[in-house]
C-alpha cells in the first residue's frame, strides 16, 4: 500500500508534521506500507517556489509584513487559481502515476485543492481518499486549509474544528486528531538529565540584539545557554567567537531533528518564536516555553501564545530585559504546571490510525 504526503518547505512545521505522520505509519503498520513525501509547491514551478522563498524571508526577517502576504493570498487565491493549476498539473499527474498512491495526505494549505482536483482526474476509478491535516492548531489559519470535497479534514483541537466548520468544512468528514510529533521528541534519552539550560532558538539576526544588550552575559551567570543559529553561518561564527571563553554558553549551527531533540531533552527552557511544531515538541519534552513577542507575531502564532499563557506552560517576552527575570520566575510559577503538557490534544484519533483504517477498507 502506498501513502503520499504532500508538504511544503514554507516554514518548518509542515515538514515536521509530514515526517511525524510518516514515522507513525511505518511504526504502527501491520501491512507493507510505502510512504512518499513530496513538496509539489517548490518542485513544480518557479512562481510557487518564489512564493515559498518570499514567505520564509518574511517570517525570518520582517514578520510584520506577513499581513500583506495574506492579503495577496486572499486576493489571488493561488490554491484554486487556474494559472497555478496549469503550472502544477503536469508535475502532479506524473507524481501520482509514479507513486500510485492508495491514500493522499496534505499538510499544507496550498496543496488541498488543486492536488485534489488532479487526483480526481487521474484516478477516476480508483477513488483515492484525500486527507487534509491542519498544522495550525487553533482558530487562526488561512481559509485555503478548508476544502469540503476532501475525504477527511483532520483538526488538532476543538477550536480548530469549530473554525473549520464555520468556513465550510463538512461535519461528518471532520475529525479531531492528536498533533503528530516526530519520534525523536517523544522519547527522552535514558541518559538525558534536565539541566538548568535555556535554549535560544533563533536562526536569524534578531538574537544579536540580546547579545548586544548584555542579556545573554547576565543569563549565563544564572543558567546554561544553548544558542541555535540554524543555517545562519554569519551569526554562528560571530556568536561562537564572542562566547569562546564563556563555558556557560554553547553556540550551535544547523542541527538535525535528533540533535535538536537531544538538546531539548536536557533543557528546562526554550526561547524564541513558537510555531505549532515547536509548541508540541517542547511540550512533549517538558520544556517551559518563553516566547519572543518583541517583534510582530503572526495571527496563527498569537493563538499559540494565548494557549501557552492560559495553560501556564510558559511566558511571552516582549522586552529584552524581561528574559532574565522570566527564567528566574518560571522555576516557581510554572514547575507545577508542566503535567498539563501531557493532556494537550488527547482526542479520539491519531492520524496514522485513521489512515490505516482507510487502507484496510481499500484492501
Amino acid at each position: 500500500m502506498n501513502v503520499l504526503i504532500l508538504y511544503s518547505s514554507a516554514g518548518r512545521g509542515h515538514y515536521s508534521a509530514a515526517a511525524a505522520i510518516e514515522q507513525e505509519l511505518l511504526a504502527s503498520a501491520e501491512a507493507n506500507i510505502m510512504v512518499t513525501l513530496d513538496d509539489p509547491v517548490v518542485a513544480s514551478n518557479r512562481l510557487s517556489r518564489a512564493m515559498v522563498w518570499l514567505y520564509n524571508t518574511m517570517v525570518k526577517y520582517c514578520p510584520w509584513s506577513y499581513k500583506y502576504y495574506v492579503r495577496y493570498l486572499n486576493w489571488s487565491k493561488p490554491h484554486i487559481a487556474e494559472g497555478f493549476k496549469t503550472k502544477t498539473y503536469g508535475y502532479l499527474a506524473e507524481l501520482y502515476r509514479r507513486v500510485s498512491p492508495d491514500i493522499i495526505i496534505s499538510v499544507y494549505p496550498m496543496t488541498n485543492h488543486i492536488p485534489k482536483q488532479v487526483c480526481d482526474d487521474i484516478f477516476t476509478v480508483k477513488n483515492v481518499p484525500f486527507l487534509v491535516f491542519n498544522t495550525d492548531p487553533f482558530k487562526q489559519f488561512l481559509h485555503a486549509w478548508i476544502n469540503p470535497d476532501v475525504t477527511l479534514q483532520l483538526c488538532p483541537s476543538s477550536d480548530n474544528v469549530d473554525e473549520s466548520l464555520r468556513l465550510g468544512a463538512i461535519k461528518s468528514s471532520t475529525r479531531v486528531v492528536q498533533y503528530p510529533i516526530r519520534r525523536e521528541f517523544t522519547q527522552r534519552s535514558k541518559n538525558s538529565v534536565k539541566e538548568r539550560l535555556l535554549v535560544i532558538n533563533c536562526g536569524f539576526s534578531g538574537v544579536a540584539r540580546y547579545a548586544d544588550t548584555g542579556v545573554i552575559d547576565a543569563l549565563s551567570r544564572e543558567c546554561l545557554i544553548g544558542i541555535v543559529c540554524g543555517g545562519n553561518i554569519t551569526l554562528y561564527q560571530s556568536l561562537e567567537q564572542r562566547y569562546a571563553g564563556n563555558r556557560s554558553v554553547e553556540v550551535y549551527g544547523l542541527l538535525s531533528a535528533k540533535e535538536m531533540a537531544a538538546l531539548y531533552s536536557r533543557a528546562q527552557y526554550s526561547f524564541g518564536k513558537v510555531g505549532a511544531a515547536t509548541l508540541y515538541e517542547c511540550l512533549a519534552l517538558d520544556v517551559t516555553l518563553l516566547v519572543d513577542t518583541s517583534r510582530e507575531v503572526m495571527p496563527q502564532e498569537r493563538d499559540i501564545v494565548t494557549y501557552i499563557e492560559r495553560e501556564g506552560v510558559g511566558l511571552s517576552i516582549d522586552k529584552i530585559h524581561v528574559l532574565l527575570s522570566a527564567v528566574q520566575r518560571t522555576d516557581i510559577d510554572y514547575q507545577g504546571n508542566r503535567n498539563r503538557l501531557r493532556t494537550l490534544a488527547q482526542p479520539n484519533y491519531r492520524v496514522a490510525s485513521l489512515v490505516l483504517e482507510l487502507l484496510q477498507e481499500r484492501l
